[in-house]
């Protein structure tokens, strides 16, 4: 992706519009999202270390399942549906979006976005939970050549418009996908938009280097001291940051800008957000 947009095949990027079946669709209900914490308590499972398990988050608890509502029967906390709660995750976006936009990030050069807006949601979030579903909107910054440009999230059922992704009537968005919108040409995974441009496609000159093994090898053999892996540190710290930015957007509310001093890392129009940007971690784990 990265060597067709730096070859200039689909021109300058506009828009780049990423989505996602998470936190839950009616057909793949990944986690519950957007409700409040159901009362009452569970005996800890043996093996189920709680304490430990709740480390810097604030004590609450233990309860297995949800015993009533439109959550009933499914898990509360662990395992795996954790995500949905902002004392435990970050939501669909840090679960799934550092995934969808890591090469977007590389291939667009990006440092730091200078704002985020939350153009919709299901308007069911709450202090402990993210909204069921959302879709945000981050602003880039001019970065050498390349010029301003808008990244786009839907998440738990919310998609681009059709014509975003050249859709036929009848089509639709599948689970999870990433279009890049250019001022020549569109491009979805390694294939240009409309499809007609294909035909005269020319494959750009390998640029990038290629993983060596797979992502698991790739993170035993830079633990070990060899190649970093592509996802290093100093790559997956600015992208998290930028990412996340989404969930200062769904705590300030729907068409409520938020701007942001990256280097800083401080929202510079609604101070009170900044509260979010770093925790208080609880007595034994600051």
């Amino acid at each position: 992706m990265a060597e067709i947009i730096w070859s200039g095949a689909i021109g300058d990027v506009q828009e780049v519009h990423s989505w996602t079946d998470r936190p839950g669709i009616p057909r793949r209900p990944w986690w519950p999202q957007g409700s409040s914490r159901p009362a009452g308590s569970d005996p800890v499972p043996d093996g189920l270390h709680w304490d430990i398990w709740l480390g810097p988050a604030p004590e609450r608890p233990y309860l297995s399942t949800w015993k009533s509502g439109r959550h009933a029967g499914r898990r509360v906390y662990h395992p795996f549906v954790w995500r949905g709660w902002w004392d435990f995750g970050t939501g669909a976006l840090g679960d799934i979006g550092c995934h969808s936009m890591s090469g977007i990030f590389s291939a667009l050069k990006i440092e730091h976005a200078s704002a985020v807006e939350l153009i919709k949601d299901a308007g069911d979030g709450t202090d402990e939970m993210p909204p069921t579903a959302s879709a945000i909107r981050w602003t880039i910054p001019p970065r050498g050549e390349m010029p301003e440009c808008h990244l786009y999230w839907y998440d738990g059922g919310y998609y681009p418009d059709p014509s975003v992704g050249e859709l036929k009537d009848g089509q639709k968005y599948g689970g999870g996908g990433q279009i890049v919108v250019g001022s020549k040409a569109k491009l979805r995974g390694s294939r240009l938009l409309p499809e007609s441009l294909m035909k005269d496609f020319q494959k750009p000159d390998q640029v990038v280097p290629r993983c060596e093994s797979n992502h698991f090898d790739e993170w035993v053999t830079a633990c070990q001291g060899g190649r970093p892996a592509f996802s290093n540190f100093d790559h997956a710290g600015p992208l998290t940051e930028m990412v996340l930015l989404g969930n200062l957007a769904i705590h300030a509310g729907v068409g409520k800008e938020v701007l942001w001093d990256g280097p800083n890392m401080k929202c510079t129009n609604r101070p009170e957000l900044n509260q979010y940007v770093e925790r208080e971690y609880g007595d034994g784990w600051a």
